[in-house]
């Protein structure tokens, strides 16, 4: 069964710094600090709604390991109550790399934490530099390894459109991503928020965020690479919120529904594929991809029917796995595929070719 998340965020909790691209209240839900009744007030409100039983307590937002002692022992302490208390089965916490030694790793799963999610950004230290992120891709890889070995589950955060990025240090990030794997990864593209000195240097020139496509296209291809070495992708974009759907946005690839996007991309490219090398108009796929496959508005349907000049037929069936197509000669094809049949220069080029 999958666990139900209970979301506590502590925004900026034991953040020492601030990265160009942070305005953290922008991008939460609410906002709760680090006192202990409001914490309990908050958990046992969001228990009174959930109806799964197993509940894993999430601290997000902040630098878990980084806050203050007194205040990391009494959130932990509290979650273990909790725990103690059948109210929840786990904790999982949010933190930086380098804040992350054998201490803490042992304190963690001493009250409970099972999963532990790493904002590592980026896996190139000129990318992590000119967003002010303060840590190294060694910091990273150790501290992924560090809570592999622990028997914990380990998840990081990556982002497309940083400043400095090319299709240069993409590549490094993908191959630095296969040969850590990680359990998981979020994916999101760049935004401009209000507050932040991102905003400051897209106002003088300095920064051009992503355009939508450009975003889908990475964050997509992104996605393909992990889930092609068995690292689950637990969320591809920004959670939309009230703040950032009521002017914080400043430029940017917001999109509410952009994970929906970047799986649509890449059904696209497999579609293409499959239309051009085989001469098919039936094809078959699980009720699960349809909207997907489809694309929003019928786009990716509309845009292969002009392309190849041919009705595509699209049925469903439950006996098919979800992310995979079947041709009417009972081909089978996994989004998987796309990793070893395409490069991301060619990917990159069939979903931008208009």
């Amino acid at each position: 069964m999958k666990k139900a998340i209970l979301p506590i965020f502590l925004a900026n909790a034991g953040c020492l710094d601030r990265c160009v691209f942070c305005n953290q209240r922008a991008v939460e839900r609410n906002y709760c600090n680090t006192l202990q009744e409001e914490v309990t007030a908050e958990i046992n409100r969001q228990l009174l709604y959930l109806t799964k039983t197993d509940v894993q307590l999430a601290f997000y937002g902040g630098t878990f390991t980084a806050l203050p002692d007194d205040q990391q022992l009494m959130l932990l302490q509290l979650g273990k109550n909790y725990i103690d208390g059948g109210k929840i089965s786990s904790i999982r916490v949010s933190t930086r790399p380098d804040a992350l030694d054998d201490s803490c790793v042992n304190l963690l799963k001493t009250f409970g934490v099972t999963a532990v999610e790493i904002g590592a950004q980026s896996l190139v230290d000129s990318v992590l530099i000119a967003n002010n992120r303060r840590h190294t891709y060694d910091d990273v890889a150790t501290s992924v390894a560090r809570v592999k070995k622990s028997g914990m589950t380990v998840g990081i955060h990556l982002m497309t459109g940083l400043v400095g990025e090319t299709d240069e240090t993409n590549l490094l990030t993908l191959q630095r991503l296969a040969q850590m794997v990680p359990d998981m990864l979020r994916i999101h593209p760049t935004i401009v928020l209000r507050g932040t000195k991102l905003e400051q240097l897209f106002l003088e020139g300095k920064y051009c965020p992503q355009t939508m496509q450009q975003a889908i296209t990475s964050a997509s291809w992104l996605k393909l690479v992990a889930q092609s070495k068995g690292i689950t992708v637990i969320r591809t974009g920004i959670q939309p919120s009230e703040e950032l759907q009521n002017g914080q946005v400043v430029a940017g690839p917001f999109h509410p529904a952009f994970g929906e996007l970047c799986d649509s991309a890449g059904f696209y490219v497999l579609l293409y594929i499959l239309l051009k090398r085989h001469i098919v108009n039936d094809l078959f796929c699980s009720p699960k991809d349809l909207s997907k496959i489809i694309g929003q508005q019928r786009k990716n349907i509309t845009r292969l029917e002009t392309k190849f000049e041919k009705k595509i037929i699209l049925s469903v069936s439950n006996l098919i796995a979800s992310g995979t197509i079947e041709t009417s000669t009972c081909s089978s094809t996994h989004l998987s595929s796309l990793v070893e049949k395409l490069g991301y220069n060619e990917y990159k080029e069939i979903l931008e070719d208009e």
